[in-house]
């Protein structure tokens, strides 16, 4: 544990966490049902404590993550875990391949559709997106959309991630 955070935890928090935050993300937890999804709760609140800049941490997190469902949280943990990681959330030509995912968590077609839409609402992961075009129209480059199949998690998705999924 760094040494800012042994102080915080041993004498308390430096900057107190807004009171509408805080009832957002407890209310949240109590209502659920999930143990798991509790725990990302808690990993939130916890994590937003340590934060080093919370001006970027807002309500967005708490939103995001009341709108998850089970098998979403289940697809982005798996690709969090992933040993690929840190080349998937830097090499901006590579992508997650969404068969791959949906036949390793076991999920349906229409489960894991519906679960990757979601996901697209609400910002977390995008169409994967060659840096090169993939044709020209004249002179207009074409861009080919990897839709739910080849898609990648975008900074908020990581954001959000680094929130719920690390324990410190």
């Amino acid at each position: 544990m760094s040494r800012k955070k042994t102080k915080r935890s041993s004498i308390g928090k430096e900057t107190p966490l807004p009171p509408k935050f805080l009832f957002e993300i407890l209310g949240n937890a109590f209502m659920e049902e999930e143990d798991e999804v509790q725990d990302l709760w808690a990993n939130l609140l916890s994590n937003w404590q340590f934060a080093k800049n919370r001006t970027d941490i807002a309500m967005v997190f708490i939103e995001i993550l009341k709108n998850l469902s089970k098998n979403e949280i289940r697809i982005l943990s798996a690709i969090h875990t992933s040993l690929d990681r840190n080349n998937l959330r830097y090499n901006k030509n590579s992508y997650v391949d969404g068969n791959i995912v949906r036949e390793h968590l076991c999920l349906s077609k229409e489960e894991y559709e519906l679960a990757m839409l979601n996901l697209f609402r609400l910002y977390c992961c995008e169409g994967f997106h060659q840096e090169t075009s993939a044709m020209y129209f004249g002179n207009i480059p074409i861009q080919a959309n990897g839709g739910i199949e080849k898609f990648r998690i975008t900074a908020l998705g990581y954001k959000l991630l680094d929130m719920i999924l690390e324990k410190d």
